[in-house]
Protein backbone atom coordinates (compact mmCIF):
# COMPACT_ATOMS: atom_id res chain seq x y z
CA UNK A 1 0.00 0.00 0.00
CA UNK A 2 3.03 2.72 1.05
CA UNK A 3 4.65 1.63 -2.51
CA UNK A 4 1.38 2.57 -4.59
CA UNK A 5 1.02 6.03 -2.29
CA UNK A 6 4.62 6.74 -3.44
CA UNK A 7 3.83 5.95 -6.94
CA UNK A 8 1.11 7.94 -6.91
CA UNK A 9 2.58 10.83 -6.01
CA UNK A 10 5.52 10.02 -7.95
CA UNK A 11 3.36 10.48 -11.00
CA UNK A 12 1.58 13.28 -10.24
CA UNK A 13 4.80 15.23 -9.58
CA UNK A 14 5.88 14.19 -12.83
CA UNK A 15 3.03 17.02 -13.99
CA UNK A 16 5.69 19.66 -12.99
CA UNK A 17 6.75 20.50 -16.75
CA UNK A 18 8.02 23.19 -18.34
CA UNK A 19 5.44 23.17 -20.72
CA UNK A 20 2.40 22.82 -17.88
CA UNK A 21 3.73 24.73 -15.97
CA UNK A 22 3.74 27.78 -19.06
CA UNK A 23 0.31 26.74 -20.24
CA UNK A 24 -0.72 27.50 -16.75
CA UNK A 25 0.98 30.63 -16.04
CA UNK A 26 -1.13 31.45 -19.12
CA UNK A 27 -4.26 30.48 -18.43
CA UNK A 28 -3.91 32.56 -14.91
CA UNK A 29 -3.22 35.29 -16.94
CA UNK A 30 0.88 36.18 -15.20
CA UNK A 31 2.80 38.81 -16.47
CA UNK A 32 4.50 37.55 -19.71
CA UNK A 33 7.67 39.27 -18.29
CA UNK A 34 6.93 37.10 -15.69
CA UNK A 35 6.28 33.77 -16.97
CA UNK A 36 9.50 34.50 -19.16
CA UNK A 37 11.75 35.31 -16.07
CA UNK A 38 10.11 32.23 -13.75
CA UNK A 39 10.75 29.79 -17.11
CA UNK A 40 14.29 30.91 -17.74
CA UNK A 41 14.93 30.13 -13.55
CA UNK A 42 13.03 27.19 -14.04
CA UNK A 43 15.33 25.81 -17.27
CA UNK A 44 18.44 26.60 -14.87
CA UNK A 45 17.06 24.49 -12.17
CA UNK A 46 16.74 21.83 -14.17
CA UNK A 47 19.62 22.04 -16.10
CA UNK A 48 21.96 22.20 -12.99
CA UNK A 49 19.87 19.89 -10.68
CA UNK A 50 17.97 17.54 -13.53
CA UNK A 51 14.09 17.40 -13.77
CA UNK A 52 13.18 15.35 -11.04
CA UNK A 53 14.83 17.27 -8.21
CA UNK A 54 13.16 20.39 -9.88
CA UNK A 55 10.42 18.36 -9.95
CA UNK A 56 10.09 17.64 -6.30
CA UNK A 57 11.69 21.06 -5.44
CA UNK A 58 8.78 23.09 -7.04
CA UNK A 59 6.44 20.24 -5.07
CA UNK A 60 7.59 21.30 -1.39
CA UNK A 61 7.92 24.47 -2.13
CA UNK A 62 4.63 25.59 -0.47
CA UNK A 63 3.59 28.99 -0.05
CA UNK A 64 7.64 29.78 0.45
CA UNK A 65 9.48 31.88 -1.71
CA UNK A 66 11.74 30.59 -4.49
CA UNK A 67 15.51 31.20 -3.53
CA UNK A 68 15.48 33.65 -6.31
CA UNK A 69 13.26 35.66 -5.42
CA UNK A 70 14.75 36.31 -1.69
CA UNK A 71 17.30 38.76 -3.04
CA UNK A 72 15.62 42.20 -2.34
CA UNK A 73 17.38 44.47 -5.75
CA UNK A 74 16.11 41.21 -7.78
CA UNK A 75 12.47 41.67 -6.34
CA UNK A 76 12.65 45.37 -6.67
CA UNK A 77 13.30 44.65 -10.32
CA UNK A 78 10.43 42.48 -10.86
CA UNK A 79 8.82 44.78 -9.48
CA UNK A 80 9.77 47.77 -11.52
CA UNK A 81 8.80 45.16 -14.84
CA UNK A 82 5.37 43.34 -13.66
CA UNK A 83 4.09 46.73 -11.37
CA UNK A 84 0.75 46.17 -12.56
CA UNK A 85 0.05 42.89 -12.67
CA UNK A 86 1.42 42.39 -9.11
CA UNK A 87 -0.70 45.60 -7.72
CA UNK A 88 -3.93 43.99 -9.06
CA UNK A 89 -2.41 40.62 -7.98
CA UNK A 90 -2.12 41.91 -4.29
CA UNK A 91 -5.86 43.11 -4.40
CA UNK A 92 -6.93 39.91 -5.67
CA UNK A 93 -5.53 38.07 -2.83
CA UNK A 94 -7.03 40.43 -0.63
CA UNK A 95 -10.08 39.44 -1.85
CA UNK A 96 -9.38 35.77 -2.33
CA UNK A 97 -8.56 35.57 1.62
CA UNK A 98 -9.96 37.95 2.99
CA UNK A 99 -7.28 39.81 4.70
CA UNK A 100 -5.26 42.67 3.77
CA UNK A 101 -1.73 42.21 2.16
CA UNK A 102 -0.06 43.21 5.38
CA UNK A 103 -1.46 40.91 7.18
CA UNK A 104 -1.01 37.74 4.40
CA UNK A 105 2.96 38.75 4.81
CA UNK A 106 3.34 39.30 8.37
CA UNK A 107 6.74 36.82 8.10
CA UNK A 108 8.11 39.36 5.69
CA UNK A 109 7.50 42.30 7.20
CA UNK A 110 11.16 43.37 7.64
CA UNK A 111 11.31 44.05 4.14
CA UNK A 112 10.45 47.01 2.03
CA UNK A 113 6.99 46.91 0.21
CA UNK A 114 7.68 46.44 -3.36
CA UNK A 115 9.92 43.39 -2.19
CA UNK A 116 7.20 42.17 0.16
CA UNK A 117 4.33 42.52 -2.45
CA UNK A 118 6.42 40.53 -4.87
CA UNK A 119 7.54 37.77 -2.70
CA UNK A 120 4.36 37.34 -1.07
CA UNK A 121 2.40 37.06 -5.25
CA UNK A 122 4.81 34.80 -6.30
CA UNK A 123 4.91 32.27 -3.20
CA UNK A 124 0.81 32.17 -3.46
CA UNK A 125 0.49 31.88 -7.22
CA UNK A 126 2.87 29.39 -7.57
CA UNK A 127 1.86 27.20 -4.89
CA UNK A 128 -1.88 27.59 -6.42
CA UNK A 129 -0.54 26.48 -9.65
CA UNK A 130 1.59 23.50 -8.42
CA UNK A 131 -1.43 22.46 -6.21
CA UNK A 132 -3.59 22.53 -9.61
CA UNK A 133 -1.46 20.66 -11.42
CA UNK A 134 -0.83 17.92 -9.07
CA UNK A 135 -4.65 17.81 -7.94
CA UNK A 136 -6.41 18.14 -11.21
CA UNK A 137 -7.74 15.24 -12.82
Amino acid sequence: MFKNILNFNKNRIKRLTLANLHQKMQEEKFDPNLIELLLVMFKKRIQENGEWEFQKWLNDLNFRVPEEFQNQEACRKVYLMSQPWLKAEVLQLEKETKLPWGVQDEDLSHLDEEVRKVQLVIRHRLTEIVNDLLYSS
